[in-house]
């Protein structure tokens, strides 16, 4: 009986540890949905600008190095 409560009270503070944890969501390094939402939508406004002006060069630069050496990026836009 002693064990089945220690285990119990083990399981108890190991989630309300956990719980305290939630409390460092502010953190720089944490993205919240609305951040990402709109750098998403910052990143399709720059997409369509460029398309709009025709600006391939612009285009391009936003693709990372290794897919710009794997794909014909130039032959595809």
């Amino acid at each position: 009986m002693k064990k089945y409560i220690l285990s119990l009270l083990i399981i108890a503070i190991v989630c309300a540890a956990g719980c305290g944890l939630k409390a460092h969501k502010n953190d720089s390094h944490y993205i919240n949905a609305e951040q990402e939402g709109n750098d998403s939508e910052k990143m399709l406004h720059e997409i369509l600008q460029c398309f709009n002006d025709k600006d391939a060069d612009r285009l391009k630069g936003m693709f990372a190095p290794d897919i710009k050496d794997k794909y014909d990026i130039d032959g595809q836009i």
